[in-house]
């Protein structure tokens, strides 16, 4: 692992969802919103779950590219764009 690949990761580790200006809503580096195909509970790791208290952390996984992010919008894991 080189020192560019461990700035790229804090990069990506400190980046947050984009928000639409007034209402909140989520909008996906894919371009899907809540409106759209949506987002979905999943665990850290992506895989989905059920939002429980009991077994859910409140991440979300992007319907359309498979990025994840926790409830405060901070991306976990970027997704796909192919």
């Amino acid at each position: 692992m080189t020192s560019h690949d461990l700035i790229d990761a804090h990069m990506i580790a400190a980046a947050h969802i984009q928000t639409e200006a007034g209402t909140g809503e989520w909008i996906c580096a894919c371009g899907n919103t809540s409106g759209q195909a949506g987002f979905h509970a999943c665990h850290p790791d992506g895989t989905h779950t059920a939002p429980l208290p009991s077994s859910w952390a409140g991440h979300y996984i992007c319907t359309d590219c498979d990025a994840v992010m926790a409830s405060d919008g901070l991306i976990i894991r970027t997704g796909s764009t192919d």
